[in-house]
């Protein structure tokens, strides 16, 4: 395989993984969407819906982004760790399995936010910061009588999604600075 098709296959995965960050980001809404409103209490919450299989299809393909972003990507072996978070969260619900599930809900959700946190660094610095205080805010509106968990679980996957999108793109946004790697953009 010549070194002009490993960069378009290159750039064929970070489409791919723009598109999956897309399915992070939209997940509350499609669920909300075949459940009907109001909201439930979180996104864990949504295992038991009529359909489902939607709810762990969507949530699998947000592990696979993680993982296979891991394998793939230079340097981004704590995606890893995120995947298998967040694959905690959709293999053990939060009623019947509680420990398991809510040690998926703070390495996933915790780890993101370290992970944003420990490599904000070169241009993308602002932006990074924006993320951190989102997820920050979506925290602390907890504390308000109308803000669910739901909510800020969503608004935090806003900000992964928007980190994830970001990093592959040709912006000069980056978890990790590129050096010498080709670039991913489309």
């Amino acid at each position: 395989m010549g070194a002009g098709r490993v960069f378009d296959n290159l750039k064929d995965f970070a489409l791919f993984e723009r598109v999956l960050a897309g399915v992070c980001l939209l997940t509350p809404l499609v669920l909300i969407g075949l459940d009907g409103w109001p909201a439930r209490n979180s996104i864990s919450a949504y295992y038991s819906i009529a359909g489902n299989q939607w709810f762990y299809f969507l949530l699998t393909a947000a592990v696979m982004m993680f993982v296979v972003n891991a394998f793939v990507r230079e340097q981004h072996y704590y995606n890893l760790v995120l995947g298998i978070g967040l694959a905690l969260i959709v293999l053990f619900n939060h009623k019947d399995s509680v420990v398991a599930h809510f040690a998926g809900v703070i390495l996933f959700f915790a780890g993101n936010v370290v992970v944003i946190a420990l490599f904000s660094r070169g241009p993308g610095l602002k932006i990074k910061l924006t993320f951190l205080a989102v997820m920050t805010l979506a925290l602390v509106a907890l504390l308000l009588p109308w803000w669910t968990l739901f909510w800020a679980e969503w608004l935090s996957m806003a900000a992964i999604a928007g980190h994830f999108l970001l990093d592959s793109s040709p912006y000069e946004y980056q978890a990790i600075p590129r050096g010498d790697r080709p670039s991913l953009a489309a």
